[in-house]
Parts: C-alpha cells; sequence; structure tokens
C-alpha cells in the first residue's frame, strides 16, 4: 500500500492517502490477502466483522463506544496479558 500511494519513504498512509487510495488496486490487496489466508484477513472480511458486531458500512457507530470495543476484540486488536 505504501509503494501504491508512494509512500514507501515516509513509512505510513496519512488520512489524504487513503482517503484517495485507488479503488482497484484496494480490490486486488483485499482479495490476495483474503485468499492467502483463507478467508480470516482482509479488509471485507474485518468490514463483515465490523457490521454483525453492530457498526454501520459507512464507518460509523451508534450509541457509545461498546461496538468499537466489540470489533477491535473479534479482530483480536485489544489482547489482554495476564501478569503472574
Amino acid at each position: 500500500m505504501l509503494a501504491v500511494a508512494g509512500k514507501t519513504q515516509a513509512g505510513y498512509l496519512d488520512p489524504n492517502d487513503i482517503e484517495n487510495f485507488p479503488c482497484d488496486d484496494l480490490r486486488i490487496i483485499d482479495g490476495l490477502w483474503v485468499k492467502h489466508s483463507n478467508g480470516l484477513f482482509g479488509f471485507s472480511v474485518q468490514k463483515q466483522i465490523y457490521i454483525n458486531c453492530g457498526g454501520k458500512p459507512d464507518g460509523s457507530y451508534p450509541g457509545d463506544t461498546t461496538i468499537w470495543y466489540r470489533f477491535a476484540d473479534e479482530v483480536g486488536w485489544r489482547v489482554w496479558v495476564g501478569r503472574g
């Protein structure tokens, strides 16, 4: 994605880069990710999980942050490590 956006040197995408990322390239990346993870990962997979958690297709979520936290837990972004 960095190479497509011309941001290899910077090492990150800013909001403008993401907003203007070519749709065809995004579909190709998502398709490869889904294919090579046997359907476990990909932008489209994460979108469906987000919607299943109660999020809206436009990325918003009604009410408080409960839906966002449920999504983050579902995709493994929030991992609690016990001590002791």
